[in-house]
């Protein structure tokens, strides 16, 4: 009975991820960025490099001007976010990027908290796994002639 529950559970699950999937894909798609906006995203993502944490969106120190104004002429070149990035890191360094790469050393913090995650889930299974009750608990041979002398004293067959 146990199993047929978990089996129901396991296709109500599939079922919901599979109807959010579908409701994820029917929602309309935002409009293309304009150049103002999609250099004001990336600016959001730069960290200023004369100021402590903060964007060169919210800063106006010299720098982050110079480096908004490098955003948007590279836009109007037709450079992309990455190449704005890569250019970015080599001239600051990588510690200018608020967002981490998804690759090379970048990547831990990516991969990290997702491995965390995976090894509490499994550390979990296992644990939930081992305190499953058995199907029947073993009786040691004094505890079965008890139960046959019961049921002998109710007059039930062994």
């Amino acid at each position: 009975m146990r199993g047929r529950g978990l089996r129901r559970a396991s296709w109500a699950a599939l079922a919901a991820v599979v109807a959010a999937a579908l409701v994820h894909g029917s929602l309309p798609r935002p409009a293309p960025l304009t150049l103002s906006r999609e250099a004001a995203q990336i600016a959001a993502g730069i960290k200023c490099p004369s100021c402590a944490d903060v964007s060169v969106a919210q800063s106006d120190a010299p720098t982050a001007v110079a480096i908004r104004d490098y955003i948007r002429q590279a836009l109007r070149r037709g450079q992309g976010r990455d190449q704005i990035d890569a250019y970015l890191a080599s001239r600051y360094g990588t510690g200018i990027l608020l967002n981490p790469p998804a690759s090379g050393p970048g990547a831990a913090a990516y991969a990290v908290p997702a491995a965390a995650v995976l090894a509490a889930a499994a550390g979990l299974t296992l644990v939930f796994w081992r305190r499953r009750p058995s199907a029947e608990p073993a009786l040691d041979p004094e505890g079965a002639r008890m139960v046959e002398e019961a049921l002998a004293a109710r007059g039930e067959p062994p």
